[in-house]
């Protein structure tokens, strides 16, 4: 495998207790041709600092000049990837401030990504891997992410999957530049970035996945995001049911918008692939009566991963 600058994004906001660990992962890559692209979002915490002086020290760091706007988690990785294409980059690695990075990552992306392009050239393609989730010492919680959130990469037909569930977390992706220009800029009505590059991965080009961790995902007080165990869901004692039942039927109808900003982009760009009828078609779900969206989305196989979210998507139908 030829050397390859790959581009990592990472955002920062008030990062000062996980920040350093994280960049000495970087620095731990086994392939260690790769330059950091960070924005600091506004933070008041030693964050800047600590970015700067990485940046004196290191050619390969890279901090965006700003006015110390907070943008929020979309919009300061959004001005990232625009950073990101004015580099010479062709891969790009997403980065939060609080993970661990095993030494193999990059490496591991690289060849997955460039064998997917020997065999769709030209086409959008992403990957992500799975992590194992740790406590805020790096201590293990999970072996694996995806089994703690009750989710799975969907190999088959996985955009009537993403239309309605995201299984792409943000900070395990890679992406090829052709992926990173189609989906910038990122709009400010999406779900989350990860979820619009795999949405744009799945209409027009591949999503592959290595089912190993090749991070360590922290899970701590401040996340974001966030991993949430699946029990969470199905435990009737935890006194929460509404309030995670009536944040998933904002985000279905959130995920409607998400889709319909994707088929304008497409449109505009003359990127109607097979999908884009079905696309737009669930971009119009809340044109439908309640009755009217079950059939179709179960007449197109639009369904989320696991009976009981299946169950949890039919009854928030009737409420959007």
């Amino acid at each position: 495998m030829a050397s390859e600058t790959i581009g990592i994004l990472l955002g920062v906001y008030n990062g000062t207790r996980f920040i350093e660990t994280q960049i000495q992962s970087y620095l731990g890559q086994s392939h260690a041709d790769w330059l950091v692209l960070a924005r600091n979002d506004g933070s008041t915490d030693d964050s800047g600092r600590i970015l700067a002086q990485h940046a004196r020290n290191d050619s390969r760091f890279h901090v965006m000049t700003d006015d110390g706007k907070n943008l929020g988690v979309i919009r300061n990785f959004s001005a990232l990837m625009g950073a990101a294409l004015d580099t010479d980059c062709r891969y790009f690695a997403f980065s939060d401030q609080d993970d661990f990075w095993h030494p193999d990552k990059l490496s591991r992306q690289l060849q997955c990504i460039q064998d997917a392009e020997k065999v769709s050239p030209g086409s959008p393609v992403l990957v992500h891997s799975d992590a194992m989730v740790a406590d805020a010492h790096l201590k293990e919680i999970s072996p694996s992410f995806m089994s703690y959130q009750g989710i799975g990469h969907q190999t088959s037909d996985p955009l009537k999957n993403l239309l309605v569930q995201n299984f792409v977390t943000g900070c395990t992706v890679m992406v090829n530049r052709r992926l990173l220009a189609l989906a910038y800029p990122v709009p400010g009505t999406v779900l989350m970035h990860d979820w619009w590059l795999a949405l744009w991965a799945a209409a027009l080009g591949r999503i592959e996945f290595i089912a190993r961790p090749l991070i360590h995902y922290r899970q701590h007080e401040n996340n974001q995001i966030g991993a949430k165990s699946i029990a969470r869901h199905l435990n009737p004692f935890t006194g929460r049911w509404f309030h995670l039942w009536n944040s998933g039927r904002r985000y279905l109808a959130q995920s409607v918008t998400q889709a319909g900003d994707l088929a304008r982009r497409m449109e505009e760009q003359d990127l109607k692939s097979r999908d884009f009828e079905l696309i737009r078609a669930y971009a119009s779900l809340l044109d439908l009566t309640p009755l009217q969206r079950i059939r179709f989305l179960t007449r197109q196989g639009i369904v989320p991963q696991t009976l009981l979210r299946r169950c949890l998507m039919i009854s928030r139908l009737f409420f959007i």
